[in-house]
């Protein structure tokens, strides 16, 4: 059986919006909102773990830091997207 490949989606602040990559410099998508682009990884990554991924999604902190998102939240809930 071979083994299941890892992705690592990455939310950051760059200057006024904020972006989704898989590496520092590689950005896949300026979002207006952290909001914004939490949902776009999290819903990206749904799609990647149906084609066999193992993927986690990850936001950096302002001190440099990175937090592993759940695989849901609820967006309906505002302070379950600030956390």
């Amino acid at each position: 059986m071979a083994p299941i490949p890892h992705l690592s989606y990455v939310v950051c602040q760059n200057e006024n919006h904020w972006t989704v990559g898989f590496a520092p410099g590689d950005d896949c998508g300026k979002y207006p909102s952290r909001r914004a682009a939490l949902q776009s990884a999290l819903h990206d990554a749904v799609r990647v773990r149906e084609l066999g991924y193992d993927v986690d999604v990850w936001v950096r902190r302002k001190d440099g830091s990175l937090r592993r998102i759940p695989d849901r939240i609820n967006f309906d809930n505002s302070a379950s997207a600030r956390t």
